[in-house]
């Protein structure tokens, strides 16, 4: 319906004529809200179709890089980019592979210094290792050998040279001291060796002396000794001692007669032993005889005898003069002993000096060599 239609009708039909108008507002209201909803499906559909390319393109990125191409990546990502701003991008990218490519090449480099560092410390550990055997077994031998003086060069060596002269010092000293001491043990050994004679020359000098009697196994002397000794702790009250007292006088008699020279020493011996005898039972309460019992030269009584003959009465010869003349008996066997450790000492002194200039002289030999002595040695030193 135009205008002029409109005009035409009147206005009897102004009803229609805003009925109608009302219609067509109507149907472009509906009209409006359609191609609304076809641009909100449009719009959805567009979203829908860009998320599934996101995700295709997330996913073809995935693929890319668990397969290591750098090269698809690198022109996805250029081609999202502006054309004016590519070129830089692809700088960048020569810039990053220059320097993955120096690090890996340090890394590499690194690789074969570490592995050929470590060769050469298996080489020198392994050197080391044969090295510390020898020396090792070198020791060994030279310990073997005795060559002190070759161990302590070694030993020498592996100090710092600050520190070597005190080594020296501290070898001197120990080398003073061991000598010291086989001095002293070479000292000990001729003692010993010196009183094994000594002992044998004062029991030869016993022997003779009568000390020592071969054929009973106990002397004259030696049992004077014991009675005497005996004797005299029974007279001190002690009761063993003077039950021992009737067998020692009956060992000493025998002792007596075996080495008695002529019957009056007998007698002597005889009168002389009951006559302790006697006194030491009146000490303890036993009596005392009153007269000389003792038999004469002879064997008669006292008086029967003729007088030169007869023994002194044993009252003048007791206990006293018998200790007199063991002491001085005793007294002259020290001053032998004393004479033969002085000669021992004197002996072993010379021994001791020829031996320590003996052991200089043959240090000098294995230090310097033999002297040399002969035409033919001068030959063979000097040439002819």
């Amino acid at each position: 319906m135009n205008g002029a239609a409109l005009v035409d009708r009147g206005g009897g039909d102004e009803d229609a004529v805003l009925g109608d108008g009302m219609a067509g507002q109507s149907d472009v209201a509906l009209l409006g809200q359609h191609q609304a909803g076809v641009g909100d499906r449009a719009a959805a559909a567009a979203a829908a179709a860009e998320k599934i390319a996101q995700e295709h393109d997330g996913l073809w990125r995935q693929w890319l890089t668990a397969n290591e191409d750098t090269a698809a990546l690198r022109a996805l990502d250029l081609a999202a980019l502006d054309p004016s701003n590519r070129a830089l991008q692809l700088r960048i990218w020569a810039f990053e592979d220059e320097k993955t490519a120096a690090e890996i090449a340090a890394q590499a480099t690194q690789k074969l210094a570490d592995e050929q560092q470590a060769l050469a410390d298996a080489a020198a550990q392994a050197a080391k290792a044969i090295a510390d055997q020898h020396d090792s077994l070198w020791r060994q031998w030279l310990t073997t050998t005795g060559d002190t003086a070759a161990l302590r060069a070694l030993d020498l060596a592996a100090l710092d040279p600050s520190n070597r002269a005190l080594q020296e010092q501290i070898w001197a000293y120990q080398d003073q001291k061991t000598a010291a001491e086989e001095a002293t043990r070479a000292a000990d050994s001729l003692k010993s060796a010196w009183g094994s004679l000594t002992d044998s020359l004062l029991d030869e000098v016993r022997r003779i002396r009568g000390v020592i009697d071969e054929a009973s196994g106990a002397s004259y002397a030696s049992l004077q000794a014991q009675f005497a000794i005996t004797t005299a702790q029974a007279r001190a009250g002690d009761q063993n001692a003077a039950g021992l007292l009737p067998g020692l006088s009956q060992s000493l008699l025998t002792a007596a007669e075996a080495s008695s020279a002529t019957l009056v020493d007998l007698q002597r011996a005889r009168a002389l032993t009951a006559n302790s005898l006697e006194q030491t039972a009146g000490l303890l309460g036993g009596g005392t005889a009153t007269t000389n019992t003792a038999p004469g030269a002879y064997g008669y009584a006292d008086g029967a005898a003729p007088v030169a003959y007869n023994p002194p009465p044993a009252s003048t010869y007791g206990l006293a003069d018998m200790v007199g003349e063991l002491r001085a008996e005793i007294a002259a066997l020290k001053d032998e002993v004393r004479g033969l450790r002085g000669e021992q000492k004197v002996t072993g002194e010379t021994i001791a000096i020829n031996t320590g200039k003996t052991a200089r002289l043959n240090q000098k030999w294995d230090d310097v060599g033999l002297p040399i002595t002969t035409e033919t040695d001068l030959t063979a030193v000097y040439g002819a």
